[in-house]
């Protein structure tokens, strides 16, 4: 296999072939368990990793630590729902880091309409 990581830190090891897996190439890729996790997907036929001696699919807990969600979180669903959930989510350290940075954005927006000057009101702060 071609361990060469990507310049993301993902590495794909290698395609299942079309007579296998008769999908579009994008639900083919394997990837390195040790690397960095491509893109979770609302998909059920989700990221495929070598384990082992195995190529299996990652699980939806697997599926739920990669998006920083609590363990079996969506547990009371299948696990195609599960998938979808998680790949429709978005990472949560992610969403934080984001609101994080818009606390230090200026609340004041000034526009002139008619010669008037509006100020929008001070926004309370997210996070203290």
């Amino acid at each position: 296999f071609d361990k060469t990581p990507t310049k993301d830190g993902i590495v794909k090891l290698f395609d299942v072939p079309k007579n296998i897996i008769n999908d579009n190439e994008r639900q083919r890729r394997v990837y390195a368990l040790a690397s960095k996790s491509p893109t979770i997907l609302a998909r059920a036929d989700t990221t495929k990793i070598v384990d082992g001696n195995r190529v299996r699919k990652i699980t939806p807990l697997e599926s739920e630590r990669l998006q920083n969600i609590p363990d079996n979180y969506t547990a009371s669903c299948s696990d195609t729902q599960r998938y979808k959930m998680i790949g429709n989510g978005f990472n949560i350290n992610t969403i934080v880091h984001i609101l994080k940075g818009l606390e230090h954005e200026p609340y004041e927006v000034r526009k002139k309409e008619h010669n008037i000057f509006y100020t929008k009101p001070h926004q309370p702060k997210l996070f203290a």
